[in-house]
């Protein structure tokens, strides 16, 4: 092996992780065995995965030297190659760690992945993407399973899912409160304890839970707020248009006239309350088949972007199936959609956006009577005056109101939603 100057490399990695990652830590940090010599998080674009890798790598190994971030998309590794720069660190330094950050955007980044998790099983590799289209298979379109798109890798490496930040994080981060998540059949058999124990939690912070309900929902759901409040839209909404323009575009082998309609489905999307949506409508509009119509639902979905809901859980796996419902997948993106016209035309979408964007790892479906049902619980969801006639006769039903602040009976406060993880 010849040795390669590493000095670029080395720069590189002082100027991305010398300054301080902060010390708030997103959910999944807590719940990662980091003893795993490779550890891989996905997540979509934004939500914090490179700045949990930073806070542990700075953690674990207190010599900066200790470890190296390389970018999959580092332009220095177009003429040294992914796995000969990893090879020559280990060779030329005492390094212990590696963090491959957005690993698809690295040409070939399969092969050579594979090949350095063989070759270096006593060092820790860490990994991190923003793409499931490119990092997953997408069987599952709901992510409550996740697949590897490699079966080698799968049995090389710890994989994790990292989600948009809750209602309960967007506290915890913005009030410096510590708040508990609740599992969905503990949170609905003790509504008012937990209710209890938030307002309590809140209670020396001279806010409301409600305007602080609003605030998540307007700009809660990524980090961006912690660094910079006042350029949260512009950055959410550059991040729309990368994830189309690039991800979706790059998966999907899309010219310029592909990506328009793309946009414009997404717009479409955005403009529905929320879509039921018929294909062949689309398909006219778009100028596109019906099974272009199919993939372009797919691709948003697994880039974080919608959510497609249907009446069974087997339906989901189908790609030419037709959802029940699709909704933008949190509902900061409505906003950056609508902006001043969401709190009357479009707050229904809103409250369901929010809603389903917190049950990522259980299945939910349309329910016959209601709105959405999850794990045998059956839920309408409304403003606050919605009433149970829709749900009367069911079994675990539970209606959710928006603007609620405290339980009552089988009426429930939206906001208690936000705290499932």
């Amino acid at each position: 092996m010849v040795d390669i100057d590493l000095s670029p490399l080395i720069r590189f990695h002082r100027n991305v992780v010398g300054s301080e990652a902060g010390p708030k830590r997103r959910y999944l940090f807590d719940q990662i065995d980091w003893n795993e010599k490779a550890i891989m998080i996905i997540g979509d674009r934004g939500v914090g995965k490179t700045t949990l890798f930073t806070q542990y790598a700075k953690q674990k190994y207190s010599d900066i030297d200790q470890w190296l971030y390389i970018s999959g998309d580092y332009f220095g590794l177009a003429e040294v190659g992914l796995f000969r720069a990893i090879e020559s660190y280990f060779a030329q330094t005492t390094g212990l760690c590696v963090f491959i950050d957005e690993v698809h955007k690295y040409p070939e980044w399969k092969i050579e992945l594979k090949n350095i998790l063989d070759a270096f099983k006593a060092k820790q590799i860490l990994i991190s993407g923003s793409s499931s289209i490119h990092l997953l298979d997408g069987t599952d379109q709901k992510h409550s399973k996740i697949k590897d798109s490699t079966s080698d890798l799968q049995r090389r490496r710890a994989l994790y899912h990292l989600q948009q930040l809750s209602f309960r994080e967007y506290l915890e981060f913005k009030l410096d409160v510590k708040l508990k998540a609740w599992a969905l059949s503990d949170l609905l058999s003790q509504a008012h304890t937990l209710t209890n124990l938030v307002l309590e939690s809140l209670s020396s912070k001279n806010v409301s839970i409600l305007n602080m309900f609003e605030d998540y929902l307007a700009q809660g759901c990524y980090p961006y707020f912690i660094e910079a409040p006042s350029t949260y839209a512009a950055r959410l909404e550059n991040t729309i248009n990368t994830v189309i323009s690039s991800d979706i575009a790059l998966a999907m082998d899309l010219n310029m006239e592909g990506v328009q309609k793309l946009k414009k489905l997404f717009s479409l999307i955005a403009s529905s309350k929320p879509m039921t949506p018929n294909i062949n409508a689309l398909a006219r509009d778009l100028g596109a088949t019906r099974e272009t119509i199919y993939k372009y639902i797919s691709y948003l979905e697994r880039a974080g972007l919608i959510r497609a809901v249907y009446d069974t859980i087997s339906k989901a796996s189908h790609i030419l199936t037709r959802p029940n419902k699709i909704c933008l997948a949190n509902p900061n993106l409505i906003q950056i959609s609508h902006e001043a016209r969401l709190h009357s035309e479009y707050r229904g979408a809103l409250r369901e956006s929010f809603f389903i964007s917190n049950f990522s790892k259980d299945d939910i479906v349309v329910a016959k009577k209601g709105d959405f049902q999850v794990n045998g619980y059956t839920f309408e969801v409304g403003g606050p005056s919605k009433d149970a006639s829709q749900v009367k006769n069911e079994p675990n039903a539970f209606v959710i109101r928006d603007g609620q602040d405290f339980p009552s009976g089988k009426f429930l406060p939206l906001w208690i939603f936000g705290f499932l993880y």
